[in-house]
């Protein structure tokens, strides 16, 4: 006869093995588990960095096209004007073939000459003298400020007369008036030596020294000057004697100043505080601790490094910024 249909489940047979011990914990993960958020670096499109670097520079390269116009950006100019001085001086040669001359950051007397060079030395002139558009400064501004400055030597002389070399020296201090000096010697923090050819073009930056730099001060005159800056010595030497136009110096100023009352009439021109940005300043001064204070290529190519050196100065302070958030 036949046999009925078993319809009892059959039980699943356990695996054989040791039975799960009873301290072992079992963790199941849940479908709509939470997942913690990924962090990732800032980042930064080409344009945006950019125009960071080009604000660095401005207040850093005197020489920059958008340094004219520059204030510091320490938040404490309040109402001032500012603008690019710029002026060109020839300076012809001596009977020794010399010629020596101070400048620095002091506006509008901040030029030291040698015109006289008898007995083996130079002969510092009596009045510290201006550059050609140095002296309507005079009319405009009441206090002022260095926001950069810097000095193009170029050589004048044709390739058939080009002879001698000129060297370059940076110092703290100015010279006093109507001092003499031997040619050639050699003093100050950094000294270097370019040869005069046909066409040569020497860039030299200034420098600030400490927090003086910063400060609005006093138009000077022709017997005292304003320090906060470094002095720049500029001596050529063995280039053919008494010969007119050796060298042209080209004279760059941005400054930041305050009106006198006189001009009322331009108040209307204040241009708005530029706000307080500490990373700024801090990028520019890393710049100028890593660019050569003078450089044998020109104007473009040591455009070129300080826009390269603020290009590392800013990715610096990102990433340090960065860690510092902890991101």
């Amino acid at each position: 006869m036949p046999q009925p249909p078993n319809n009892k489940k059959k039980k699943a047979r356990k695996p054989k093995g040791k039975k799960p011990s009873k301290t072992t914990a079992t963790v199941k993960i849940l479908p709509n588990a939470i997942k913690m958020p990924t962090r990732t670096m800032p980042t930064i499109n080409r344009s945006s960095k950019m125009s960071i670097h080009e604000s660095v520079c401005q207040i850093t390269d005197p020489f920059c096209a958008k340094a004219k116009g520059s204030k510091w950006p320490d938040g404490l100019g309040g109402c001032t004007m500012a603008m690019q001085l710029r002026a060109h001086v020839p300076y012809s040669s001596l009977s020794n073939g010399g010629r020596l001359v101070y400048a620095s950051a002091s506006l509008p007397y901040g030029i030291l000459d040698s015109d006289v060079y008898g007995s083996g030395y130079y002969t510092q002139n009596a009045t510290y003298s201006s550059s050609t558009l140095g002296n309507s400064f005079t009319t405009y501004a009441a206090t002022y400020r260095i926001v950069s400055w810097g000095i193009i030597v170029r050589n004048m002389l044709p390739a058939l007369t080009s002879s001698g070399y000129v060297m370059i020296s940076r110092i703290t201090t100015m010279p006093a008036i109507s001092s003499t000096e031997s040619p050639g010697v050699v003093f100050g923090s950094e000294v270097s030596t370019h040869p005069l050819y046909a066409g040569s073009e020497l860039v030299i930056i200034g420098r600030p020294i400490g927090t003086e730099a910063r400060k609005f001060v006093p138009l000077s005159t022709t017997t005292t000057i304003n320090t906060g800056w470094d002095v720049i010595k500029i001596e050529v030497v063995g280039a053919p004697a008494s010969t007119t136009g050796v060298i042209d110096l080209e004279f760059i100023y941005n400054v930041e100043f305050t009106l006198p009352d006189a001009q009322l009439t331009l108040h209307q021109f204040v241009k708005v505080e530029r706000p307080n940005a500490p990373k700024a300043i801090e990028a520019s001064n890393l710049i100028l601790n890593r660019i050569a204070d003078v450089s044998n290529k020109g104007i473009e190519s040591f455009g070129k490094s300080v826009l390269n050196a603020a290009e590392t100065a800013v990715e610096d302070l990102l990433s340090s910024a960065v860690g510092f958030l902890g991101l």
